[in-house]
């Protein structure tokens, strides 16, 4: 166990390395190379209104390659020259100009032509394939008859403060797109393994936790399609700006439910209330974030967003700061995990605000979030079924134990009934004697004061017992299997009759299953009805007997029984008890009187009554 511990946690640390190295590759990679880019100039058009025609007009601040501003409502406008390679390519039209933005900002080219100016919007397409693929980051083709010429950029940015602006060959976008394509064959596929063991867990186990990863993995994947240019490829649409709108939406929605994750899976620890509360609150933020987007107002997220992202990051730190888990290598797993989160999520920020370089786009910071997103939710998989394998494995030594303990109550409880059984008929066999020897008593009122000693006792006895039934939770009015004397015993009781009632040896064939209440209400029925066939003191014979068709008929017990009987007869018990047990026990009962003072009771039953285990 230590030793798969040991290896599972080095296989983490691996994937951490890897991340790691590809978040520092993505920071310290050298930039793109901007010497064939002119000298630079700025314009700032706040009201974002001007057209080509009067910023041609305008005054423009000299300004270089890498530019910081963003995130509001204004036009960025530059005026630039594209010098021509310094060696010619075998195609025309060889050049391209590139920007490090996304396809969700509103970037337009304006080319010199004969009359007036040409503009081309958001981006061109690279041949891969045979087929179309955006360039990112974003870049637009050059005409050799441009190359020299005065040009001019309009850019209006919602997801970066800060963007490089660098010229290219068509071969050089070419290899860097194929290469990226090539990573992406990897990535996506991954993505939505992702999605699909996110899903699995939702279905396995539906709750709010498996509800927002399941969200965070299917947003981010369609938060991926957009942002690298594969949705406008796959999914064309009409409406120009439809994409950009989805990139925004896929944005924010990632934040939202990464937050959402991180809250139900941390809080579910026993973390810090207060910045629990604080994390609730700063999700609420973000969801009325939407409000704007649905609105159409793409530009009122940029920068509130990320604000919200960087105080979401530090409350994510907190909650994994105060959480209370006993488990050491659970504790070093999330740290594992949640420290690759905190630095890729740290980079991506600090790029996004122009701290690391205006170079956001031309990172793969989204790949690398997306596989650090995808590693969370293994661990989190992991470490819920290791938790859940321990409280499993916690509850079957809990019921194992329970079970043993019932188990030796339950034999304790065997040997007290059976302890006190053969006490109760000890002494009733005591007793009956006395009974049977009442009538050698000649004195009336010495034979009437034992009558009643004997009655007392047995009624003593009967209250004794079911005493000790009620304590231990077994008494009669719980159906359970009960040898016939012990019902016989009851019936007894409740008429103060004495009994001699025992089984024909230890055979387990002995052992007749009945019902208490429904035997118990029909022995007094015919016990009764005798008082119209035989004189107060007469003795009854109880002869019992079991078997079937195929098992001949066996005497369990017969015994000589002495009760007084009421003087109010009931019905005649060969009606009473004989209907009874035909109809609800399978039984049959016959009644006889071989002798003046004496009367018989055949009771035959065949078959456990209905409902009753055999």
């Amino acid at each position: 166990m230590k030793l798969s511990r040991n290896i599972a946690l080095g296989i983490l640390a691996l994937w951490f390395a890897l991340l790691l190295g590809s978040m520092l590759q993505a920071l310290l990679a050298a930039p793109p190379s901007s010497d064939r880019i002119g000298q630079i100039g700025y314009f700032r058009d706040s009201s974002a209104t001007l057209g080509i025609a009067d910023v041609a007009k305008r005054r423009f601040t000299p300004t270089g390659p890498d530019f910081l501003g963003g995130y509001d409502r204004a036009a960025q406008w530059f005026r630039l020259t594209v010098a021509p390679p310094a060696t010619k390519g075998k195609d025309a039209d060889d050049t391209v100009l590139q920007l490090s933005l996304n396809q969700l900002d509103h970037v337009t080219l304006y080319l010199p032509a004969s009359r007036g100016w040409t503009a081309l919007e958001n981006g061109d397409t690279v041949p891969i394939a045979k087929r179309g693929a955006k360039l990112l980051p974003l870049g637009f083709h050059l005409p050799d008859s441009a190359l020299g010429r005065t040009l001019f950029l309009r850019v209006q940015s919602t997801s970066s403060l800060g963007f490089q602006i660098w010229a290219t060959s068509l071969a050089e976008a070419q290899g860097n797109l194929s290469r990226r394509i090539a990573m992406h064959v990897i990535y996506f596929p991954l993505l939505g393994m992702g999605v699909l063991l996110a899903g699995l867990r939702l279905r396995l186990m539906p709750n709010l936790l498996s509800l927002s990863l399941f969200a965070l993995m299917a947003v981010y994947f369609l938060y991926s399609a957009e942002a690298l240019g594969y949705a406008q490829i796959l999914f064309p649409l009409a409406d120009p700006t439809a994409h950009s709108r989805l990139t925004n939406a896929a944005a924010l929605l990632t934040s939202l439910t990464s937050m959402l994750f991180h809250r139900n899976f941390l809080g579910q620890h026993r973390p810090n209330p207060i910045i629990l509360r604080a994390t609730d609150a700063v999700i609420c933020a973000q969801a009325l974030l939407l409000v704007p987007l649905l609105a159409g107002d793409d530009g009122a997220i940029g920068l509130p967003g990320v604000a919200l992202s960087v105080v979401a990051l530090f409350l994510v730190m907190g909650l994994l700061l105060t959480l209370r888990i006993g488990d050491a290598m659970a504790r070093r797993t999330l740290h594992l995990a949640y420290g690759t989160w905190f630095g890729v999520t740290t980079v991506w920020l600090c790029t996004r605000l122009g701290l690391f370089g205006p170079t956001a786009v031309s990172r793969p910071y989204v790949e690398v979030f997306g596989l650090n997103s995808l590693f969370i939710a293994l661990c989190v998989m992991a470490f819920d079924r290791t938790a859940h394998l321990r409280r499993e494995r916690a509850t079957r030594l809990s019921l194992a134990s329970a079970r043993a303990v019932q188990e030796a109550r339950a034999r304790n409880a065997a040997e007290q009934d059976g302890f006190t059984h053969m006490l109760v008929h000890e002494l009733r066999n005591n007793l009956t004697v006395l009974q049977i020897s009442l009538p050698e008593i000649t004195d009336p009122r010495q034979r009437e004061a034992l009558a009643a000693t004997i009655r007392d006792l047995n009624r003593s006895l009967a209250e004794a017992r079911h005493s000790t039934w009620l304590t231990e939770g077994n008494g009669p009015n719980q159906p359970r299997p009960l040898v016939l004397v012990e019902i016989l015993d009851g019936v007894l009781d409740g008429l103060d009759a004495a009994d001699r009632i025992q089984l024909d040896g230890e055979d387990a064939d002995a052992m007749v299953i009945a019902d208490p209440e429904m035997l118990a209400a029909a022995l007094s029925a015919a016990l009764n009805g005798m008082s119209a066939l035989a004189r107060p003191d007469a003795a009854i014979r109880l002869t019992l007997s079991q078997g079937g068709e195929e098992t001949p008929c066996k005497v369990v017990c017969e015994t000589l029984l002495a009760a007084p009987l009421s003087d109010d007869p009931a019905l005649p018990p060969q009606v009473a008890l004989g209907t009874l047990l035909l109809r609800q026990m399978g039984g049959t009962l016959t009644l006889s009187c071989p002798a003046p003072d004496l009367l018989r009771l055949d009771l035959l039953l065949v078959a456990a009554p209905s409902g009753i285990p055999e």
